[in-house]
């Protein structure tokens, strides 16, 4: 019995076997996988990797321009002034470099004793000579809607000196000019228009003398100060917001005199020196 119960169990498994063997199937898949070596890269995934790190590099540097440039406009923006920043108002004080025309007549002044009507005579010609000095200005805008007006005073050292010969020698040194002026403009972006108008004194020393046989007949050495109104016109241009550039003309009319030494009055009087001065300038100036 023994025996047959062990040879059925011998012919179940051998069945068992032979089922598995014939059901086995062998399975291909659809997708090939094609395995290179680790050092092999592919084209493709070079280029694409390559595509992918310039695109963020590429946007890092025009990000990196667009930055650069808004900084340079920003401090392009804080050099210029803006139009608040341009309008003139507030203390100025600059230093001026100038340049004058002064065109000298002589009027000679007679006693009555010499001539009974008209007793003043002008010499012809008219002498015409050029000089250059430095300035000193300071002045305080007001401001009214880009309307404004600059009361101020000013200091000229001059250096001009004219010799002319007309039957007798005549001198003339100008020394210096200061005074107070007023300016009146219109602020249009960056320039300012202005019309100036003021008064000033002249420093001047005066020589007339008189030869005859080489010897001086008539002789005045005078140190004075005489004044007169002045007028011009001028532009100011903003630099920045501190700095300007100031050009300008104005000009002078003004008599500087000499007397007479009190031992040659028997017939001459004095003599002025009838003198227009024409005066351009060039200055920088600060706003503080």
């Amino acid at each position: 019995m023994k025996k047959i119960i062990s040879i059925a169990s011998i012919a179940i498994l051998f069945s068992q076997v032979s089922f598995a063997e014939n059901t086995r199937t062998t399975y291909t898949s659809p997708i090939t996988y094609n395995f290179k070596p680790s050092n092999e890269v592919s084209p493709d995934l070079v280029a694409k990797t390559t595509t992918e790190t310039t695109i963020p590099t590429q946007s890092k540097t025009k990000n990196n321009i667009k930055e650069a440039a808004k900084v340079e406009t920003s401090n392009v923006a804080k050099a210029e002034p803006s139009n608040s920043e341009s309008k003139t108002e507030g203390s100025y004080a600059g230093l001026d470099l100038f340049g004058t025309k002064t065109t000298l007549g002589i009027k000679n002044v007679f006693t009555p004793a010499v001539c009974t009507q008209d007793c003043t005579f002008e010499d012809k010609p008219a002498l015409t000579n050029n000089s250059y000095g430095l300035g000193l200005t300071y002045k305080y805008a007001f401001n009214f809607n880009n309307f404004f007006i600059a009361p101020g005073i000013f200091f000229e050292q001059n250096n001009y000196q004219a010799v002319q010969e007309i039957g007798s020698l005549k001198r003339l040194q100008i020394k210096n000019r200061y005074g107070v002026r007023s300016d009146f403009g219109y602020d249009i972006g960056r320039f300012a228009p202005y019309l100036t108008i003021g008064y000033a004194e002249v420093s001047y020393r005066s020589r007339s003398s008189s030869k005859a046989y080489g010897y001086d007949l008539l002789s005045s050495v005078r140190n004075g100060i005489n004044g007169n109104v002045f007028y011009g016109a001028g532009l100011k241009f903003n630099l920045t917001s501190s700095l300007s550039l100031n050009t300008e003309y104005n000009f002078q009319k003004v008599a500087l005199k000499s007397t007479i030494s009190p031992r040659s009055r028997f017939y001459l009087v004095r003599e002025d020196f009838l003198t227009r001065m024409d005066t351009v300038k060039a200055g920088l100036y600060y706003k503080f």
